[in-house]
């Protein structure tokens, strides 16, 4: 999956799960990411992503994208965070990680196949 934001690219592989098929089905869409907690950028797609079969929690490390289940956003850590219920892991970044402080705005989500 692309992200195009602020001039830059960012891949990220998306992991074998119900999460990430969810998401893929929404694709192409544009989301608004904004800073969450000093660890995080979050956005919230036009759907919730699918969390079925998935762990009750997730320990997500920078550079991973996650769904928090209960509010339904994409979460985009940049700094580790410790394990937190709720967390479902969605993919992670093969190139661009070093960005994903500046995403802001309009970031453009795209599929790659």
């Amino acid at each position: 999956m692309r992200l195009i934001f602020a001039g830059r690219e960012a891949i990220v592989e998306l992991y074998d799960n119900a999460a990430a098929a969810s998401l893929v089905k929404m694709l192409p869409l544009t989301l608004d990411f904004e800073d969450y907690g000093g660890k995080e950028r979050i956005a919230y797609p036009p759907e919730k992503l699918s969390a079925e079969g998935m762990p009750d929690s997730y320990a997500p490390k920078a550079g991973e994208m996650t769904v928090y289940a209960p509010w339904g956003n994409i979460a985009i850590f940049y700094k580790d965070h410790h394990s937190s219920g709720g967390l479902v892991p969605v993919g992670r970044f093969v190139s661009g990680a070093e960005a994903i402080t500046v995403m802001g705005e309009g970031v453009r989500v795209e599929e790659i196949r």
